[in-house]
């Protein structure tokens, strides 16, 4: 149906190009163009508000007094060894893992209740607007992992890289 009408719009001139027609019907805009609106409207005010799901990992230690998989080698096939994120930094509170087409590495954002926290990681369950927070590592990191658990927040997005 949206197709059709573009098609109309295209032949009485109303809508000129397909950027002009992406203005009206949002669902044309590609994933790269979609990130590009994002990163426009950040850099045109202060901050964005975004929803997002939101999830926590850490890094488990060998000698951890309990893992919730039931061992060491479990936890670290399920939130890897934390020695490095694929931007190549060491994790540490405040690095975020997400989808590099929803908010690019690099990207600052501060998520209620945990705190400001840029994105330096991705991760193979991170889609979409899904991110994941890094809580540190050993016990006590769990326990904060755990009772974080799932949740839908709204973050704000403070500064967003620009494209390469």
């Amino acid at each position: 149906m949206q197709e059709l009408i573009l098609a109309i719009c295209l032949a009485s001139a109303t809508i000129a190009t397909p950027q002009d027609a992406a203005k009206f019907f949002p669902r044309f805009r590609s994933v790269e163009e979609n990130r590009e609106k994002v990163a426009s409207d950040v850099k045109r005010s202060p901050s964005k508000k975004v929803l997002v799901v939101a999830t926590a990992y850490y890094r488990p230690l060998p000698n951890q007094t309990r893992y919730l998989c039931g061992s060491y080698e479990r936890e670290i096939r399920m939130n890897g060894a934390g020695k490095e994120t694929s931007s190549g930094e060491r994790p540490e509170r405040g690095t975020i893992s997400a989808d590099p087409r929803f908010l690019p590495r690099g990207t600052k954002i501060s998520v209620p209740g945990y705190g400001p926290g840029i994105v330096q990681d991705t991760g193979g369950a991170i889609k979409g607007n899904r991110i994941d927070l890094f809580c540190g590592e050993g016990d006590s990191a769990l326990d904060e992992a755990i009772k974080w658990g799932k949740r839908r927040i709204v973050v704000e997005v403070s500064k967003c890289p620009p494209r390469k």
